[in-house]
């Protein structure tokens, strides 16, 4: 279980994604750094991202798989998600244009998966240059 000051820092990062003042990168860098510290919303909201192509990144389904299991694995519910959207169906529509390969790539990834922070700066950064 982890710790007030981390769920109260995973929060800081998911409120100031939701600034409405703030530039698209700069609100998905936000919800990436609170995904990486385990934030299960976040996660299906980088899900969403991958998913749509939506910037700063490109449309993967494979990422955007392996976010949208994470947020399971984190302790969304597949039958909740975000704001009353279903997580399921986000990831079953995935499933229909991915290959076996790719699925279990995918779950791979989630399984092993690692936080990596650093990652969401490269992203961000290059988008905004």
């Amino acid at each position: 279980m982890e710790d007030f000051e981390s769920s109260a820092k995973n929060f800081e990062y998911y409120r100031a994604a939701q600034s409405t003042f703030r530039h698209p990168t700069e609100q998905w860098w936000f919800y990436c750094l609170a995904a990486h510290r385990r934030h299960a919303v976040s996660q299906f909201k980088l899900g969403n991202s991958y998913r749509r192509g939506t910037k700063p990144v490109t449309q993967d389904f494979v990422k955007a798989y392996t976010w949208y299991r994470l947020a399971e694995i984190g302790g969304m519910s597949p039958e909740v998600g975000d704001s009353s959207r279903p997580l399921r169906p986000w990831r079953s529509t995935l499933v229909g244009k991915m290959t076996a390969d790719e699925i279990a790539e995918a779950e791979s990834r989630a399984l092993t998966w690692q936080p990596n922070p650093a990652e969401c700066e490269t992203i961000a950064t290059k988008a905004l240059n």
